[in-house]
């Protein structure tokens, strides 16, 4: 696992090894938008969800909703949700069959991640990234 911190004013209470409630971070919820809509149900109870989510989602529909969303584009956004001021955006990294078995995100300031140009960007230099990680184990190939 790497952790690369920028010399700026940005200040993220995440550290690796942290535990975090998957459907509150950019990367739970694209791991989560890797498993069945079912499993999501089994996995995090509907009556716990606003407390896992941050207050994010409530019920199974809206958090499915955005997972959903989340599934069609690759990768899963977080615009201040879980922590204010701060942007992120994760994508997973496949194995041979094209099922998410990591993640990888990028953290930053949130006007870094407002604009379309930004967000293209990043999406592209993290799906790259995701792609590169997995082709030496031979994970993504067939």
């Amino acid at each position: 696992m790497a952790r690369q911190t920028p010399q700026r004013s940005l200040v993220s209470n995440i550290r690796v090894g942290s535990r975090v409630p998957l459907p509150a971070t950019s990367i739970g919820r694209v791991l989560l938008a890797g498993m069945s809509d079912d499993a999501i149900r089994e996995l995090l109870p509907e009556k716990q969800l606003a407390d896992l989510s941050q207050g994010q989602f409530e019920q199974h529909a809206e958090l499915l909703k955005s997972l959903q969303q989340d599934r069609r584009e690759g990768l899963s956004w977080s615009i201040g949700c879980y922590e204010a001021g701060v942007g992120s955006c994760a994508v997973p990294v496949p194995d041979r069959r094209g099922h998410a078995v990591a993640a990888i995100n990028v953290v930053g300031p949130q006007p870094a991640f407002e604009s379309a140009a930004g967000r293209a960007r990043i999406g592209e230099h993290l799906r790259r990234a995701a792609a590169e990680i997995a082709a030496p184990s031979g994970m993504a190939r067939d």
